[in-house]
């Protein structure tokens, strides 16, 4: 190896301090100056001092050229600028050379020379001297450089059980009903308009109510006005914000493995993958729903709805390479998407928004079809009819509970379809064994995974 000024030994050697002039001296063949005998000062001097930052032993390896420096003071610490400092190598290797013989020290003290250290491994020592100051002396040992050991190149054994982490962003196979979604909420903005049509009475009391209905109700919801009405409003919001950001806890199971090619080598297209047949069974649903959460409380909001085991699990086939790739092929990922969202819903949306956990119950609260058959038993004025207009309103809460969870499911019924995954193994404790998958992505669907092996 030949290089110019190594970082490390540079760091090692040189001063603090700006640069100096060199004395430039007449070239040898190979560019450098010959090494020359230097007879060191016999008088000894107390009036200055050379000084060397950094250790006085120092490695190399063969063909490098390495920067010295030292700064000429005075005793007391003040630099001696315009000073000639004088180097010279002891012991050196036949090829070993000094760039310079002798340099000036700058404004700051500084003088500095090079050294090209020689092609073999050996020792000397690298001396200079000033007039009026000790002799100093840096020993320098030139090793060849040792390649490490390159890491065995083989195939991830991928066999075994793995705890995977997901997160899918369902909205994207949803399309244009993303909006039927956020606009649910604007049923209980005009209740009485939205349970006008759902509610209907026989006979002749029915035909002179029908049109006074949504006012009737109205009047109702006013007079009841209970606190969640308006939170119900963002309904759809929170229903999209899970699905757009849906935690999946999941288990995969590689139970079957086909080994590659096992004297195969990396980067070279006959290097066959291992190919791998397992099970993937989504186990639980993560979200963070934060409502009521007491400020700066971390992980309050952080909640797990489990899943059938039946509904959720997967055959799955896939590859791995000599490069750590792992690929898990197209299949079809069909999971009851929409009854996992209405779960959701009403075990968590409607129970934080409203204290329901159903449509009809949030209906029964907002809307007493008691009050209601009696005021349109006066709106009407047909005596005795109030039975009769009340459970019309019953039938009719009845029929817009059942239309707003169909509304909902119809709006999330997605349609995962075919879904392909990419990740790399990884040996995170450096055991030699592959233990995680890392940076994987979802296609098909979008969505992010890694899995750790148990």
């Amino acid at each position: 190896m030949n290089t110019s000024t190594p970082l490390l030994l540079t760091a090692t050697l040189l001063a603090a301090c700006g640069g100096g002039d060199m004395t430039e001296q007449p070239l040898g063949a190979a560019g450098f100056v010959p090494v020359a005998p230097v007879e060191p000062k016999s008088e000894e001097v107390a009036g200055y001092f050379l000084s060397l930052d950094g250790a006085e032993s120092v490695e190399a390896a063969p063909g490098d050229t390495v920067s010295l420096q030292v700064t000429l003071f005075k005793f007391g610490g003040e630099p001696m600028p315009g000073g000639e400092v004088r180097f010279w190598l002891e012991d050196a290797p036949e090829r070993a050379r000094l760039m310079a013989l002798t340099a000036t020290t700058d404004s700051f003290g500084v003088a500095r020379t090079e050294v090209r250290v020689g092609d073999e491994e050996g020792a000397f020592r690298f001396g200079c001297n000033a007039d009026l100051a000790d002799d100093l002396y840096v020993d320098v040992a030139i090793k060849a450089e040792v390649a490490p050991e390159p890491e065995p190149v083989r195939i991830p054994d991928v066999q075994g059980t793995y705890d995977v982490e997901s997160t899918w962003d369902l909205t994207s196979r949803m399309g244009g009903t993303g909006d039927t979604i956020r606009q649910f909420g604007n049923a209980f903005s005009n209740p009485g308009r939205f349970l006008a049509e759902f509610i209907q009475i026989d006979g002749i009391v029915g035909s002179v109510i029908q049109g006074i209905v949504e006012q009737l109700i109205n009047d109702l919801v006013i007079s009841r006005s209970p606190q969640w009405l308006q939170g119900s409003l963002t309904i759809g919001d929170d229903i999209l914000s899970l699905l757009t950001d849906l935690k999946v806890r999941s288990e995969l199971v590689v139970a079957k493995v086909q080994p590659g090619d096992p004297d195969a080598v990396a980067g070279e297209p006959s290097a066959s993958p291992a190919q791998w047949e397992g099970t993937h069974t989504w186990k639980a649903i993560r979200y963070e729903w934060d409502m009521g959460c007491p400020a700066g409380v971390e992980g309050c909001g952080d909640k797990e709805l489990l899943l059938p085991a039946d509904a959720t699990a997967h055959a799955i086939v896939g590859s791995a390479t000599l490069d750590g790739a792992i690929a898990i092929h197209e299949h079809d990922m069909d999971v009851p998407v929409a009854p996992l969202a209405l779960r959701l819903i009403t075990e968590v949306v409607l129970p934080a928004r409203t204290g329901h956990t159903s449509f009809a119950s949030m209906l029964d609260e907002l809307v007493s079809c008691d009050d209601f058959g009696r005021s349109g038993e006066r709106a009407v004025g047909i005596p005795f009819t109030s039975r009769l207009i009340a459970s019309g309103c019953r039938a009719g809460l009845e029929r817009a509970a059942e239309a707003l969870e169909r509304k909902i499911a119809d709006a999330i019924h997605i349609d995962m379809g075919l879904v392909e995954g990419q990740a790399t193994a990884m040996d995170t404790d450096r055991d030699g064994d592959f233990d995680k998958w890392g940076a994987g992505s979802w296609t098909g669907v979008e969505g992010r995974f890694s899995a750790a092996r148990r």
